[in-house]
Parts: structure tokens; sequence; C-alpha cells
């Protein structure tokens, strides 16, 4: 079994949710008696939002932090947050630990459900940069489209003031799957939920297009590179 690192507290409510399942898929995987090697490293989310106004910044923060888990002897790290792979490549460049991209495993769920068109909900960092998009589009041949720029800033403040407090509402329930039928009618054919929040808040929902979580998806990836 490899050991993981994991770059986490970006948010806490989303280091908690990827605990959970990584322990919960792994123990149906393996001997009730064995939970997996994990070593979380949880950076202070008012430092980290702070840092992520700068790209520069964002990425010495999160070299500082990976290097922490560099030096503890992780056979595998991931970011628990879909915002901060924004600085994945810097990271990767610099440590001796192989990763795994949030985008990756995101990318092969939608191929196999065959999508071709996906909307991509998420912090506006994640929406307005090329990380995620990119390398969606280049790796996986998924042309990916974010919401209307009024959906968008609603999208961002619903997150930031309300998710990440553990406050999840009907009304940004409604909100969300507003939008997302919105983009459903102009041809998006599946939503990636690229928060680690919004999952939880749409859990039971009913979409008009397949919804893909991201941390779920990163999650089962990850457990599948340590066990092999």
């Amino acid at each position: 079994m490899k050991q993981l690192g994991i770059l986490g507290g970006l948010s806490w409510i989303s280091s908690a949710e990827y605990y959970r399942i990584l322990n919960e898929e792994f123990s149906k995987r393996t001997a009730l008696d064995q939970n997996p090697k994990i070593v979380l490293n949880s950076i202070d989310f008012s430092e980290a939002t702070k840092a992520f106004k700068n790209q520069n910044n964002a990425n010495q923060l999160m070299l500082k932090e990976a290097a922490k888990l560099d030096a503890t002897g992780c056979d595998l790290m991931i970011i628990a947050s879909n915002t901060a792979h924004f600085c994945f490549d810097a990271i990767e460049s610099s440590t001796n630990t192989p990763m795994i991209h949030i985008a990756d495993a995101v990318g092969g769920r939608l191929k196999a459900l065959g999508v071709q068109k996906a909307l991509l909900l998420g912090t506006r960092y994640t929406m307005n940069l090329d990380f995620y998009k990119k390398r969606l589009q280049d790796h996986f041949n998924i042309d990916v489209v974010i919401p209307e720029p009024e959906d968008k800033v609603e999208v961002n403040r619903i997150i930031y003031q309300e998710l990440v407090k553990q406050n999840f509402t009907s009304s940004a329930q409604e909100e969300y799957l507003r939008i997302i039928s919105k983009e459903a009618s102009k041809g998006a054919d599946a939503v990636i939920m690229g928060c680690t929040e919004i999952p939880l808040l749409l859990k039971g929902c009913k979409s008009p297009i397949p919804l893909v979580d991201s941390v779920w998806e990163h999650c089962i990836k990850t457990l599948d590179s340590m066990l092999s």
C-alpha cells in the first residue's frame, strides 16, 4: 500500500470529505482492520485565500506546504481542492512525489459517460482560469463551458459566503439548478461539480443532466493508484 499525502484545509470541509471517501472506499477493497496510510497537511484557509489572489504568492505557499509532505516520504500526493490545482504544475515540477490531477479523474468519468460538452461550476478561479478547462480540452477533447457572467458571480458568492461555512440551503440549491438548466438548454450534457463543497449542496437533487462529483472521482483514481 502506498502512503498518501494530502494538501488540505482548502476548506477543512473539503478535506473531511476527502478523508471520509478515501477511508470508506478503501475499506470496501481491503481487510476490515485496514485503513489507508494518509498524511494530511491542513493549510490555513485564510492564508491561502490571501495568497491565491496572486499566482506567484499562491505557488510559493503551496510549494512550501508540499515540501512538508515530500519530507514525510509519501509515495503519492494530491491537492484536496479544485481551485488550488492552479498551482499543480508548479508543485509537480518541484516535488519528488507523484501527483494526480483532479481534472484527469474528472475527464476519465466524462469520457466514460460519452460527454462532449460539460458545464464547469466552481470558484471564480476555477471557472475563469485555464488550468482546469484546458486540461480537459487538451487531454480528453471535451468542450468546457462556464456560466454567464452574472450566474458565475452567484456561483462563486454561494461557495465563499455559504458552502465553506457549512451553510447548505434550499435557495442555493435552486439557484445552482437554475443555472444548470439554463446551460443544459444551450447544449451542455453534464455538469462538473468543480468545487468540493458543491456535491454536498446538490446531494439528492434532480438535475436535467448528469452531475459529476470531482471529489469522488479524484478519490477513486487516487485509491486505484495507492493499491496498484
